[in-house]
């Protein structure tokens, strides 16, 4: 699936790798803007391309006690959210 020109910050768009291949500079902009691009090849996930700074935004660590450090995820803090 191409990546539209304009892309919405924290959206997943998946690529294969001939897609990049053909057409690095689109792919590179939509990360550059904010966008997750998976990156697929034979159909398997071999990569996840994310904007820089997305890592300290949005780790999460849990530690072995079950405490967390990082944002809380929405189901987390609603925990009505959560479909069964």
């Amino acid at each position: 699936m191409p990546i539209p020109k304009r892309v919405l910050r924290g959206q997943t768009y998946e690529v294969t790798m001939m897609e990049l291949r053909a057409q690095p500079g689109e792919v590179l902009d939509a990360v550059r803007d904010g966008a997750l691009v998976r990156v697929t090849k034979q159909g398997k996930h071999i990569a996840t391309m994310v904007p820089p700074g997305y890592e300290k935004d949005a780790t999460i660590i849990v530690h072995p006690d079950g405490t967390a450090d990082g944002p809380m995820p929405l189901t987390w803090r609603r925990p009505d959210l959560l479909r069964n």
